[in-house]
């Protein structure tokens, strides 16, 4: 189950307890007001995916310039990243690169990819780049995480699916990154082939 209903649960019976004692009181309301953001996040994660499965979300289809918003996506995330003492970079040519997609979907799997890469990379590296083959352009994230075992590799675009139960999240981050990517034309994979130490995902798009 999602553990941060229980403690939304706990801290409420316990700030009943404690209205009388503001300092204590005020530790629990930032704990309520922290796990209902987590739970508002959740929710809309749920309904997107419904959106996506039931074909409701339309496409804005346009020129974006993908070096762009992959150095715009890595420059979001820095503060995170410095926090937790990786470091976080765009590997990729800093020339315009232009491709038809939806720019927010694009962002938003991109998003997924690098805050699930600061979630299991404890320090180390985390990079993002792109490359452009005959029939498609590759988008990579990999990292130098603690990695996906082998018995998990073929779940993890499952919903639901966790490599860690003390983690955050209901293992909904990858099932809605691969659900964008198909709804786009594309898809995101788990490169098997990657040596490691971590993690290496490759987002397809269509050119």
């Amino acid at each position: 189950g999602y553990r941060g209903l229980d403690t939304f649960i706990i801290s409420t019976e316990l700030l009943k307890e404690v209205v009388d004692e503001p300092e204590i009181a005020d530790r629990f309301l930032g704990v309520i007001d922290h796990e209902s953001d987590r739970m508002t996040h959740l929710i809309s994660e749920l309904l997107e995916l419904s959106r996506i499965d039931s074909r409701q979300i339309k496409l804005s289809l346009a020129p974006i310039d993908l070096t762009e918003l992959v150095e715009r996506s890595v420059f979001e995330h820095q503060i995170l990243a410095d926090k937790n003492n990786q470091c976080l970079e765009f590997t990729g040519d800093e020339q315009p690169y232009y491709i038809l997609a939806d720019e927010t979907r694009v962002e938003q799997v991109l998003r997924n990819l690098i805050t699930n890469a600061i979630k299991y990379t404890k320090e180390g590296h985390i990079r993002l780049g792109y490359r452009y083959e005959a029939g498609g352009l590759y988008m990579y994230c990999e990292d130098t995480g603690v990695g996906i075992p082998k018995e998990q590799q073929s779940s993890i675009f499952e919903r639901f699916v966790k490599l860690n139960d003390f983690k955050p999240g209901l293992g909904l981050g990858l099932p809605l990154c691969r659900a964008l990517c198909l709804r786009l034309g594309g898809n995101v994979v788990l490169d098997t082939s990657y040596p490691g130490p971590g993690a290496r995902f490759v987002v397809k798009l269509p050119l």
